[in-house]
């Protein structure tokens, strides 16, 4: 699931708003500072972009590529992600909610206090991830694959984790209901925190 980028030619953000023409761009070393609106990606590489002093909005991602980007605190609610992969990525305090993301890979990206309110997760993998205090609140999932992130501290509620794995992760201190996790797949070792989160008592 690598997005289909090969053909990326290099260019920069103000010719691209020049010429408006955001597809099959590759983007490197820049710092955007603009307001970005009514825009779909398609085909794109960012490289060491800095999107955390630029607004974005109504912009979708298809088939994009994020590599050592930051976008930090950003607000894509209500857009559409599709096979778009984040490599060593800041996504710190990002806003997803009532999102699509289909086809997502993150692979050691820092996201805490992410917002997934009501987002749509489809095929979504994170890799040695640091997803710790967001909310999943309503979120819908299909096919999440885990391994080695950290969810501390997280809320899941009303949210269905039936089949996901979550036994090489953190799971310290979640917010949750019993709805939320029937059918998580956990470690033994994990099991003491979820009596915790229960407020079950052991004798």
């Amino acid at each position: 699931m690598r997005p289909k980028n090969n053909l990326a030619r290099k260019t920069t953000f103000q010719e691209s708003l020049a010429n408006d023409n955001f597809k099959r761009c590759f983007y490197e070393n820049e710092t955007i500072s603009e307001t970005l609106e009514e825009i779909t990606f398609e085909e794109c590489v960012f490289q060491n972009i800095d999107f955390s002093h630029c607004v974005l909005q109504n912009v979708d991602f298809i088939d994009v590529t994020f590599i050592h980007c930051d976008l930090s605190n950003q607000v894509l609610d209500e857009r559409l992600l599709e096979r778009v992969e984040f490599q060593d990525t800041k996504l710190v305090g990002i806003h997803f909610i009532n999102t699509t993301l289909k086809d997502v890979h993150l692979q050691n990206c820092s996201l805490p206090y992410a917002n997934f309110t009501e987002a749509k997760l489809k095929n979504v993998v994170m890799q040695e991830c640091d997803v710790s205090f967001s909310d999943f609140y309503e979120t819908k999932i299909k096919d999440w694959l885990l391994k080695n992130c950290n969810l501390k501290e997280c809320e899941f509620v009303k949210t269905k984790l039936k089949g996901v794995d979550v036994s090489s992760c953190n799971v310290k201190n979640w917010t949750t209901d019993l709805e939320s996790i029937k059918g998580l797949q956990i470690d033994a070792m994990q099991s003491i925190d979820f009596v915790r989160m229960l407020e079950i008592e052991i004798k």
